[in-house]
């Protein structure tokens, strides 16, 4: 009888190791297949962040200046809106030149805003005259890039990232001259490039890793622009 007893002691202490080594086994199973989903999709925000950068810097395409879109709305859109300056309509069609002065400035006032409507034509009429402008145009220009990469990075790397927007890598480059000639205007260069780069990222806190990855990107533009 009492053999008896030691043996079903036994088996129940088999059983109970049984199942407390089996559910062990399943977890660590389940912790392995949570872990490499994990890094599957780590995999996968990691690919889709070099694909919109890789999609930027191979882009070979020229800037147009007349589009028939913008952001996906057509271009008729912004044209009619009742809010567009008449500064802007002439100078999208054209019939006014970029000049340093204050009344054309004005047509960028909205850009370091994150909720304007108009602000996507406002942007490709800032690349327009960032392509073009030279001496005391290009001067002024600086600060209106620093203002708007700095405060609406969101705008600005969603620009970057339509690929049906033409020019891109072209007009990246180009703003990525103007900042770097800002920064290097500065006595203290390295904190004025430091506050710059941490106040921009500090805007763009909320803005989708694709939308970091370009930011990134094109900060290592800048510093290569540097003398």
């Amino acid at each position: 009888m009492k053999n008896r007893q030691i043996l079903i002691k036994l088996s129940c202490n088999f059983l109970v190791l049984f199942f407390i080594s089996s559910c062990t086994l399943d977890k660590s199973k389940e912790e392995t297949v949570d872990a490499q989903l994990t890094e599957n999709d780590n995999l996968e925000q990691l690919k889709a962040k070099f694909v919109s950068v890789n999609n930027l810097s191979e882009d070979t395409s020229s800037f147009k200046e007349i589009v028939p879109k913008l952001s996906g709305k057509d271009i008729a859109w912004y044209l009619e809106n009742d809010s567009l300056t008449a500064n802007a309509l002439q100078y999208y069609i054209g019939k006014k030149e970029a000049t340093p002065d204050s009344a054309f400035f004005q047509i960028f006032k909205s850009l370091p805003k994150k909720d304007d409507a108009l602000n996507p034509l406002y942007i490709h009429l800032l690349n327009k005259a960032v392509l073009s402008a030279d001496g005391e145009l290009a001067e002024e220009l600086g600060d209106v890039v620093m203002d708007f990469v700095e405060k609406n990075p969101d705008a600005f790397t969603q620009m970057l990232l339509d690929s049906a927007y033409a020019g891109r890598k072209e007009i990246a480059r180009n703003y990525a001259f103007f900042l770097a000639h800002e920064i290097q205007q500065e006595e203290a260069t390295a904190k004025k490039e430091e506050k710059f780069v941490i106040r921009t990222m500090l805007s763009c806190a909320e803005c989708s890793d694709e939308k970091k990855a370009v930011l990134e990107y094109f900060f290592d533009m800048v510093n290569e622009m540097k003398d």
